[in-house]
């Protein structure tokens, strides 16, 4: 612009442009009946009696044959949401549960 002397200041923008991609989500049992569900918990300290209340109404409501709890007992803790389970437990989760409930946190 004219008349506007001095440092130059350049804006960067700071967000990343999105991935596209073609996902799909796993196939969904017809019921739970019976069935074996993995509850991943995070690092939110409360989020365990949140998960215990879900194991409940999961076994009370939907007949959840077993709960299997990852997180602070195995060491699988997504540290502030921020890192993924490590590859190997997740295969080990996916082999002994017919679903998972993942925590997000707040």
């Amino acid at each position: 612009m004219a008349g506007l002397s001095g440092p130059t200041m350049f804006v960067r923008d700071p967000r990343a442009k999105p991935e596209v991609r073609d996902l799909r989500l796993a196939p969904r049992p017809a019921d739970l009946k019976g069935l074996t569900v993995g509850l991943v918990t995070n690092s939110w300290a409360s989020f365990d009696l949140i998960l215990q209340h879900y194991e409940k109404l999961l076994k009370e409501r939907c007949g959840v044959g077993d709960v299997i709890y990852l997180g602070k007992e195995t060491e699988i803790r997504l540290a502030k949401g921020s890192r993924p389970i490590p590859r190997p437990r997740l295969e080990e989760l996916a082999a002994k549960c017919s679903v998972a409930v993942v925590g997000l946190g707040h």
